[in-house]
């Protein structure tokens, strides 16, 4: 698997099959579940991992207390850790944002909503890396200019490329002919609107199954509806 890395950090293992089943296959999990404090503050010090997911209740350890000893020792915390917890107070989250922790997430897990946290956080922290982009079923490589769905690349074109990746990253909004052509083409050419429809089409091809996240508002122009 070639997709982003998740570190999780739990005393309940059976919260990764729940895990891997709600993240879908591009999101390749590490779990760890022996809870020993020292340990824990070397797995994450060192963790190349582009999220990490600790647990608030670890037993007889506080997930909180983990990553105030880092910051303690190494003045400051990764900037890709989520806490996760069932029976957090808001003294808690107060600490969590006072800690700079970069969310918080509440058991049990809402499917849609872990997915779409993930998600978001995994595509910011890419996008300032310049690396990778995922939403839903696809995955953006920005580096190599590829696209992935379930781990299995789509062979577009540089100019297919450039389309999709202007729809991908502006869900729901509608580009016309025109606008399309002049970002991906830096150019205005009446004449040439056509071809637009032709990459599309190509494009959709491409996808297979996915094609329909491409839509066409009839006389307005292209969208991608996630």
């Amino acid at each position: 698997m070639n997709g982003p890395k998740v570190l999780v950090i739990d005393d309940d293992p059976s919260l990764l099959p729940i895990l891997e089943t709600y993240l879908g296959p591009f999101i390749q999990i590490d779990f760890v579940c022996e809870i020993q404090m020292d340990s824990l503050k070397k797995t994450i010090s060192q963790s190349s991992h582009e999220l990490i997911l600790i647990d608030l209740d670890l037993g007889e350890i506080s997930g909180l207390d983990i990553l105030e000893e880092i910051r303690h020792e190494k003045h400051k915390l990764p900037e890709n850790v989520i806490l996760i917890t069932a029976e957090g107070t808001i003294d808690d989250e107060i600490r969590t944002h006072e800690l700079g922790i970069r969310d918080y997430i509440k058991k049990p897990f809402n499917k849609k909503l872990l997915k779409s946290i993930i998600e978001k956080h995994l595509s910011l922290l890419n996008q300032d890396s310049g690396s990778s982009i995922i939403k839903g079923p696809f995955r953006i490589d920005l580096q190599k200019f590829e696209i992935f769905t379930e781990d299995q690349k789509i062979n577009l074109t540089l100019k297919e490329f450039k389309i999709f990746n202007l729809l991908f990253n502006n869900p729901n909004k509608i580009f016309s002919q025109s606008e399309i052509y002049e970002r991906i083409w830096e150019s205005e050419s009446d004449s040439l609107l056509k071809t637009i429809d032709i990459h599309i089409g190509s494009i959709r091809k491409k996808l297979g199954p996915h094609a329909d996240a491409i839509k066409n508002k009839r006389g307005v122009g292209y969208f991608f509806e996630l």
